[in-house]
């Protein structure tokens, strides 16, 4: 290898090693900022995953007056959108599928526990911007608790009832329809 070669390679794993400073500096600002203004928030989500929330709602006030079943599609507008308009399923989650008992948890799982991780999330926000005391660790316990009631309760994935059309062809919107005329 060439001196000039051997240069540009160090050159680009210092910035790059750079970077890697920089976002650790950067997640530690956004943690501290969360654990000031979003204590609960902070502790049920985690840092990031709240300052995200907050970001896409606007500000942590409006976050607190969304319904949960908004929060939850947070970040899946696009998908909604599409579902509205063609017909398309509906989005079960949006960026808190980032959330590891979302991500980890089986797909026919998802939707349940989206759902119920955004109820928590939304009275998290609220208490948060109302100045509440401290519940994240209620939060959390009650999380994790149904959680484990969702995968005990439902521990296979659904069976598909599908029926053929008389026509023997699929429709749109996932439904079966018989031909016309």
């Amino acid at each position: 290898m060439l001196d000039e070669d051997i240069a540009a390679i160090q050159d680009l794993a210092l910035i790059v090693s750079e970077l890697y400073e920089t976002k650790a500096r950067f997640d530690a600002y956004v943690q501290r900022t969360m654990e000031m203004h979003a204590p609960n928030l902070t502790k049920l989500l985690s840092a990031n995953l709240g300052a995200r929330l907050i970001s896409l709602a606007g500000s942590l006030g409006r976050l607190a007056k969304l319904p949960s079943s908004t929060v939850q599609l947070l970040g899946a507008e696009k998908a909604m959108f599409m579902h509205l308009r063609s017909g398309k399923a509906p989005p079960k989650h949006g960026i808190i599928f980032q959330h590891p008992s979302i991500y980890k948890a089986p797909y026919w799982q998802r939707g349940k526990v989206a759902r119920s991780l955004a109820s928590k999330a939304s009275i998290a926000a609220k208490v948060d911007f109302y100045k509440g005391e401290f519940i994240g660790d209620k939060l959390v316990e009650d999380m994790e608790k149904r959680v484990n009631e969702i995968k005990e309760k439902y521990p296979e994935a659904p069976k598909k009832d599908r029926k053929p059309s008389p026509a023997g062809r699929r429709h749109g919107r996932g439904e079966y329809r018989p031909r016309k005329g």
